[in-house]
């Protein structure tokens, strides 16, 4: 038996115990990307306990609980306090992950659009609860675990983005909710792309890795302006992105999975594109495969990353196996280090090898079409490098740095 848990958005309206504030606290994730569960009132004025919904696999397994995004309305100069509960999910069938810690502390903003990190949260690591101390300025506070990259905000780009000259944007597919997958090209359309290199950037196959989107847009920001390395770029490279994988997931306020269940980072070794039932159920993989095969048959990719978020920790792993391109990825690694804000000394050193026969994305890349494919996961909790936590600008700031370093390397 299958079992899904979908998210609906809602609006809730629970009155405060505070004799002194007669307007009721409202709680409201009815917008994109919305995501809260139950809301419990607790003793203490203005004070709840709100449970993170999570989101399960095809087989009601693997509960992901990596993201809420909500905002509570009649608050100003009023003291709130929300404990975020029910953290404890699974992670590859292994009961007992908890993607929160002390060092990861969520986002706030007062208008939607500019976020700030709470640093008044205390974690408590017996019950798995994280509790946010606020006084807000506004009568309005939106809260989310890392800062939202909305579907609406990928189109607008990608709107934007369709005004450069260096720019071409396509769709190579649709999601299990019939929205359209795109591909953009960035290079220099007057010289022949048999004269350059072939670089691949594919961010957001999970919805929670709201940070990967910015990073993209960083890369795409950077390469069609006329900075001096980028038109150098340009002139010497094909860099193609898929700017996400997972738009439903975006909209809806999913976690991890497809409205079907499946992991977008999954199941692309086993994946047969010649079937009617995989393309019904996971045809972001389906449809990103063909379209990737396609291009490197026309002009080989040098080099594949797929962009992903994690808890604690920078890491890049890949399944190549060849002394001369296990080298190359060394090498790459050594360039993250020093254009961007990537850590690789902490906590894993050096670049992590995996077998090229299982079921990732890079892993089923390489093994059957032999493309140089590396996963590069950047932490969402406070960085070492810059001994704080990653703002919106500093994500966008990676792109340009993780491009440098993918051309130069390969």
């Amino acid at each position: 038996m299958r079992v899904f848990l979908f998210f609906i958005p809602f609006f809730v309206c629970i009155a405060s115990v505070s004799a002194e504030e007669s307007a009721p606290i409202r709680f409201n994730s009815n917008f994109p990307g919305g995501s809260l569960g139950k809301i419990v009132p607790l003793e203490s004025p203005d004070s709840f306990r709100c449970h993170i919904p999570g989101q399960y696999n095809e087989s009601g397994r693997n509960r992901q609980t990596s993201w809420f995004f909500f905002r509570i309305e009649n608050v100003k100069d009023r003291n709130i306090t929300l404990v975020m509960t029910d953290y404890i999910g699974e992670y590859d069938l292994r009961p007992g992950a908890v993607p929160m810690k002390a060092t990861i502390a969520p986002v706030c903003s007062e208008d939607g659009q500019t976020w700030r990190h709470i640093d008044t949260m205390d974690w408590d690591n017996e019950k798995k609860e994280a509790t946010l101390r606020l006084r807000p300025a506004t009568d309005v506070l939106w809260i989310a675990h890392v800062p939202p990259y909305t579907h609406d905000r990928i189109l607008k780009f990608l709107d934007d983005l369709d005004t450069s000259p260096h720019a071409r944007i396509e769709v190579f597919g649709e999601t299990v909710e019939h929205r359209s997958l795109h591909l953009v090209t960035i290079t220099d359309w007057n010289v022949a792309d048999e004269e350059k290199k072939h670089v691949f950037l594919m961010a957001r196959q999970h919805a929670w890795e709201a940070p990967t989107s910015l990073v993209g847009e960083g890369a795409m920001r950077f390469l069609i302006s006329d900075d001096p390395l980028a038109k150098k770029i340009r002139s010497e490279a094909v860099v193609s992105f898929m700017p996400t994988l997972d738009p439903d997931g975006c909209q809806s306020g999913a976690v991890r999975f497809n409205r079907n269940g499946y992991d977008l980072n999954r199941h692309w070794s086993t994946i047969d594109t010649r079937s009617k039932n995989d393309l019904r159920l996971k045809p972001e993989i389906w449809y990103a495969q063909k379209a990737i095969a396609s291009l490197h048959s026309r002009l080989p990719i040098s080099l594949f990353v797929s962009l992903h978020n994690q808890e604690t920790g920078d890491c890049l792993m890949t399944a190549v196996d060849t002394p001369a391109l296990r080298e190359r990825m060394v090498h790459f690694e050594q360039l993250l280090d020093k254009y961007t804000f990537y850590d690789s000394a902490q906590p894993r050193m050096p670049i992590r090898f995996s077998e090229p026969d299982k079921t990732d994305t890079v892993e089923a890349l390489y093994a059957t079409h032999r493309i140089p494919s590396a996963v590069l996961e950047i932490r969402v909790e406070r960085h070492p490098k810059l001994d704080r936590h990653a703002t919106c600008e500093d994500y966008l700031g990676f792109g340009s740095g993780l491009l440098r370093a993918m051309v130069e390397s390969f």
